[in-house]
């Protein structure tokens, strides 16, 4: 979308937000390092007003810490915080399940997961397969967030998704962790096409729980 052809004020702070959003997700804009509105600006060839305007929203998700009479710095996520989240995406995550398995044990979108996977799997672990895999991870979380049939579930789930993308990033470049990841997802959506629900969930609270001390070592470097 050009940016240039946007005339309403908030369509462009909406649009800028997402691009703050991935620029903090993919790194860009490096976490504890000031965020400087008006090199922004001048990045996306808009005013100052709508900059500051997705700063303030992006600070309100809690990703961005504004401070008195300094410039404001992307949030530093601490171990804690990482337990904290955990706790709360494997609570949801579970609930959004045992709403949908029933769905899901018969869905054409769980086969056709479960196939991509197993091919994914089959390929080198090269850059390709990582950024493959990532996207898988992906796809496979949201298919009980989006079977779920509660407005609630998504709404909270989507606004945990950056936080947990933040993460995923420090892993990123992990092949084997990447590889590790992948055949746990095959394990969950065979158990759930095979309609074997208390073996899935078990498989995915402990997937969820398994990247806990991966990132734990990873925050500390």
């Amino acid at each position: 979308m050009d940016l240039k052809k946007i005339k309403r004020s908030g369509d462009t702070s909406d649009l800028l937000l997402q691009k703050l959003l991935e620029e903090i997700v993919n790194g860009t804009l490096v976490a504890g390092k000031p965020i400087r509105e008006t090199q922004l600006a001048l990045k996306w060839e808009v005013s100052r007003t709508p900059v500051r305007e997705a700063v303030r929203s992006a600070a309100a998700m809690g990703l961005i810490e504004l401070r008195p009479n300094q410039r404001p710095v992307v949030k530093n996520y601490s171990q804690e915080d990482l337990i904290k989240l955990t706790e709360v995406r494997v609570s949801l995550e579970l609930l959004a399940f045992d709403f949908s398995i029933d769905i899901l044990s018969s869905s054409k979108r769980t086969k056709k997961l479960l196939d991509s996977s197993i091919k994914v799997q089959n390929l080198n672990s090269n850059d390709k397969f990582t950024k493959k895999a990532l996207q898988l991870d992906e796809d496979l979380h949201r298919l009980w967030i989006d079977s779920c049939e509660n407005q609630f579930i998504v709404l909270t789930f989507e606004s945990l998704w950056t936080f947990i993308r933040i993460l995923q990033r420090a892993a990123a470049n992990d092949s084997n962790r990447a590889a590790r990841a992948l055949s746990e997802h095959i394990a969950i959506l065979e158990a759930i096409y095979e309609g074997e629900k208390n073996i899935a969930r078990q498989l995915l609270e402990d997937h969820l729980r398994s990247s806990t001390p991966i990132l734990q070592e990873l925050l500390k470097k």
